[in-house]
């Protein structure tokens, strides 16, 4: 038996679930945000990382995906041109500093760990973190700002018109 769906039922479901998907991220990342802010003594050079990571997922959920949830119950984006650019500088900001942010967290370890066998001392600081996670979340904004401006840019997908995406132009 085959089954036949209609884009609009699956837009439907789509967005039904990505509000789901989309309000745990908000609620678990703010619970994680909440527990440095409580407890400050945990927010040690590694956790700096994992509060940034959460920041990071917490504005996805809350500022692009009801965008996205939105255009999904519609079956087709809603926010033209201006809110096709602002949603794929979001999502790539968002995106791209929680990963950098997660490499971060990735040398932090390692310097850590190697650190501990040549000497015994533990050499991140907490000041060292926040150094590099500014450092890492401009990183992020430099590359997520450039198609805004003009070096490539956020378009619409070709074969589905519901998701804006970064064109890279003399790449086919």
């Amino acid at each position: 038996m085959q089954v036949r769906l209609k884009m609009g039922t699956v837009f439907k479901v789509f967005a039904a679930l990505s509000s789901i998907i989309g309000s745990c991220g908000v609620i678990f990342n703010f619970l994680v945000s909440l527990v440095y802010v409580i407890n400050p003594q945990l927010l040690n050079a590694a956790n700096i990382f994992i509060l940034n990571i959460s920041a990071g997922d917490f504005l996805y959920s809350t500022v692009a995906v009801p965008l996205l949830v939105l255009s999904s119950a519609h079956g087709e984006w809603l926010f033209r041109e201006v809110g096709c650019t602002a949603y794929g500088f979001l999502t790539t900001f968002f995106a791209l500093g929680s990963m950098i942010n997660l490499a971060g967290a990735a040398y932090e370890r390692y310097v850590a760990l190697c650190k501990l066998f040549d000497d015994g001392e533990y050499q991140f600081s907490r000041k060292k973190a926040l150094l590099l996670s500014s450092l890492l979340w401009c990183y992020a904004f430099f590359w997520s700002l450039m198609p805004v401006l003009g070096w490539w840019s956020y378009v619409q997908g070709s074969w589905n018109k519901l998701f804006c995406k970064l064109e890279v132009k003399g790449i086919k």
